[in-house]
């Protein structure tokens, strides 16, 4: 077969799985008309409710999202998958990509546009932006993954339940068409495989990431910065009776820059690292915010929502400081940031950064407000009896 199998494609894959489901099903004798085989239940509706919110989001923000992208929801778990640029695929033999070859540059590359003086130079550029653009669409679903996984843990928390373990994973897959024509994107595919395989090995409530997706992504400098702050996760604090003595009684937590775990599979050694989504989330605003990141157009100054928007623009822009985290301390203080999980309308950010308002968030406030003088008015039911 040769290595340039247009059906073939290297892609990225996210499995967000609620955990303990199984367990959940067991509690309640594996019969769901149990008061806990419905609980059970209910948190699939968690599920659907982070592919709605996404769907919807989707189409009034196509910016935001990648072109093209495949999910839907097996079980207690929702599975988001896309194909990367062919530029970014490995080499034969290969988990991830090492440089790039004569041959791939011959195949990319018209490389008669580059003939004469400062031939190299332009190339380099080129080739440089071509990477940018490449990336883009990989950002983005980062992004989007990290919100969903923010999502379903806050709802999973709320109801006390243990949350959900998020996995981001390469490989390759081969294009495999069902009886009625359609694609099954998951058939044949080995980022869904390394990523389900990998929650054996990885564990907790938590969001890791492949090395070879953290690479790609960080491409793109801004995005960097963003996955430098996202390395930092927050654990329990160990006491320590030698620290000054507290009169409260609570759990400390400290941030630490988290370990990259090497998991085995299928014979070959991948490294994931745990790492904070609530960071991550923003990597879908990169585009739309580039304006505001490069200086092009200054955020909005005169209202309440100015220091959040420097706090967010300002990570976003520089990163942590480099020689704390070398050194292995977490960046002090904290940037601040707003809640940005799939629940939250993405116009509202965007446009509180450019205006200062958000005609989206009015609008929200609006029909909250409508709907509840509607619930507080509307007469009862035919029949329905007085409250």
């Amino acid at each position: 077969m040769p290595a340039n199998d247009p059906d073939v494609r290297y892609c990225a894959t996210a499995i967000i799985d609620l955990l303990g489901f199984s367990a959940h099903l067991e509690a309640g004798g594996n019969d769901v008309r149990t008061t806990i085989g419905r609980e059970a239940i209910a948190r699939l509706e968690i599920l659907e409710k982070a592919i709605h919110l996404m769907n919807l989001e989707r189409c009034a923000v196509p910016i935001a999202y990648p072109k093209e992208i495949s999910y839907q929801r097996i079980n207690d778990a929702i599975i988001l998958g896309m194909d990367l640029p062919d530029l970014v695929t490995p080499s034969l033999g290969e988990t991830c990509r090492h440089g790039t070859s004569p041959n791939d540059i011959e195949r990319h590359f018209d490389l008669r546009l580059y003939d004469g003086e400062g031939g190299a130079q332009r190339f380099e550029v080129d080739a440089r932006a071509r990477l940018q653009t490449d990336v883009e669409d990989l950002i983005k679903f980062v992004g989007l993954v990290a919100r969903l996984h923010g999502f379903v843990n806050a709802r999973e928390h709320e109801r006390v339940f243990p949350g959900a373990k998020t996995i981001c994973a390469t490989g390759f897959r081969r294009r495999f068409n069902r009886a009625d024509g359609r694609e099954d994107p998951l058939a044949a595919n080995f980022s869904f495989a390394n990523a389900f395989v990998a929650g054996r090995s990885l564990r907790g409530a938590s969001f890791f990431i492949d090395d070879a997706l953290a690479r790609l992504v960080s491409l793109n400098a801004f995005a960097l910065n963003l996955v430098r702050y996202a390395c930092f996760v927050d654990h329990p604090k160990k006491f320590d009776p030698a620290e000054e003595k507290r009169d409260e009684l609570y759990l400390e937590t400290e941030r630490v820059l988290s370990n990259p775990q090497t998991v085995e599979l299928f014979r070959r050694a991948f490294v994931f690292r745990e790492m904070d989504a609530a960071f991550l989330g923003y990597l879908q605003v990169i585009r739309p915010l580039s304006e505001f990141l490069t200086g092009t157009k200054e955020a909005a100054t005169k209202s309440w929502f100015s220091s959040f928007a420097a706090s967010v623009l300002g990570c976003i822009r520089t990163g942590p400081d480099l020689a704390t985290m070398r050194a292995g301390g977490a960046p002090e203080p904290r940037p601040r940031l707003l809640l940005n999980d799939i629940s939250c309308d993405i116009r509202v950010l965007l446009e509180l950064i450019e205006s200062g308002s958000s005609p989206t968030a009015d609008a929200k406030d609006r029909e909250e407000l409508l709907r509840g003088s509607l619930l507080v008015s509307a007469p009862p039911w035919p029949g329905s009896g007085t409250l």
